[in-house]
């Protein structure tokens, strides 16, 4: 009996230790408040878009930021008018990188191209329309969305090594990384590998019975674990790393994203994934042509690319790595399917070394801060002001 009481004894100190680990994570997340209006609205085919002119204040250990929306629905400021209709429009599409997580609206890599390009003399305004949680898909049908609206010159696709390989081709029913019980457009590859629409899911609300993801899997492992503050902030601590890459298997991983993007030799749904997305990327860049738009793709690493530590506890410890290699890889689809191609990579290493260590990105929330933001936009200006002495008129092909 005794024996028995120490080990219950344990094992309500690890459940109490838990309990306090946990409410002490939940206090050091970021934590959004909406003194206005909802952050986002319900939509049949992208399943959620920004409330127009909303405003809300993010407020967390690492930062104190403000957001705003438009009367487009983007995380932006106000249009404000163009009268002589001189003014560069740009769009920007992409997920929380964009939006973006854990910095004002005028802090975003968008509004730092946007006053990049007005400091060298070109009246411009990069129109920002990506959005948290969105995929590859929602881009697309983004972009089909905002383009008669907004009339871009350019498209720009802010592409997250974190999750762009990896959140496609969600061919199932509640198999949705974000939002999984809301129904939405979604892209698959046919029988020839080419790409395929669908709208059968369309304004649905998905349920278990749809066909959601087995009990047993890394998948439903990880949507039950991110319901825990306590493991949110683990998750990004070195020896979480070290686990994830060792609880892999072949076709899943608790890092998917920039499993895909840094494999030396893909193979299965790692291959599929790197197709669709290449696809999808195709599919925006020939419909920003076909509007008089220049394409460009840019690459937006994620930490363990960029930080020295991370990849060492991570990616750095398996063999069949390359942490070159997110960045290769998109050169090769950008010259591919002619897009411009920004990235960013080189430049966040830089400063890191450079600054010794100095982080470009928040340690808990995981997305660039306001000095990774900047480096965005400053090296997405570098390209296009190269592009716009080469091209003026901004011909969709002028610039490859």
């Amino acid at each position: 009996m005794r024996w028995v009481r120490v080990v219950l004894f344990n094992l309500l100190g690890i459940v109490v230790a838990l309990a306090l680990g946990e409410g002490v994570a939940r206090l050091l997340e970021p934590k959004l408040s909406d003194s206005s209006n909802p952050i986002t609205l319900p939509d049949a085919e992208l399943a959620w878009v920004p409330h127009p002119n909303a405003r809300s204040r993010g407020l967390s250990s690492e930062f104190d930021i403000e957001t705003v929306s438009n009367e487009l629905g983007n995380y932006d400021f106000r249009v404000s008018p163009d009268p002589d209709g001189t003014r560069l429009s740009i769009l920007a599409l992409g997920d929380s990188h964009t939006a973006a997580s854990g910095v004002s609206t005028g802090q975003t890599w968008p509004k730092v191209l946007q006053a990049d390009l007005e400091r060298s003399g070109v009246p411009t305004w990069v129109h920002n329309g990506g959005v948290h949680g969105y995929s590859l898909d929602q881009y697309l049908v983004r972009l089909r969305r905002l383009a008669p609206v907004v009339k871009p010159r350019v498209v720009i696709i802010g592409f997250s090594a974190a999750t762009d390989f990896y959140d496609v081709g969600r061919t199932r029913a509640g198999d949705f990384v974000y939002g999984s019980d809301i129904g939405r457009v979604y892209f698959a590859l046919g029988d020839e590998g080419e790409l395929v629409e669908h709208r059968e899911l369309v304004g649905k609300t998905l349920g278990s019975e749809d066909g959601a993801t087995p009990i047993l899997s890394l998948t439903t492992l990880r949507r039950v674990l991110d319901h825990l503050a306590l493991h949110r902030l683990f998750k990004r601590s070195e020896l979480a790393m070290w686990l994830a890459m060792r609880l892999s298997t072949a076709d899943e991983a608790l890092w998917p994203g920039l499993d895909t993007a840094l494999k030396v030799e893909l193979a299965g749904e790692d291959r599929r994934r790197f197709e669709l997305a290449s696809k999808l990327i195709g599919r925006i860049a020939e419909e920003s042509r076909e509007i008089g738009a220049v394409p460009m793709l840019v690459h937006i690493p994620y930490l363990a690319q960029v930080y020295d530590p991370v990849w060492q506890s991570s990616f750095g410890s398996m063999p069949g790595y390359d942490r070159d290699l997110a960045g290769k890889r998109l050169g090769g689809i950008a010259a591919r399917y002619g897009l411009l191609y920004v990235d960013v990579y080189p430049a966040m290493r830089g400063h890191v070394t450079s600054r010794r260590g100095e982080w470009v990105h928040y340690p808990i929330d995981a997305h660039p801060n306001v000095t990774g933001q900047r480096l965005i936009g400053d090296a997405v200006f570098n390209v296009l002001a190269a592009c716009l002495r080469k091209n003026p008129e901004l011909r969709p092909d002028g610039c490859r």
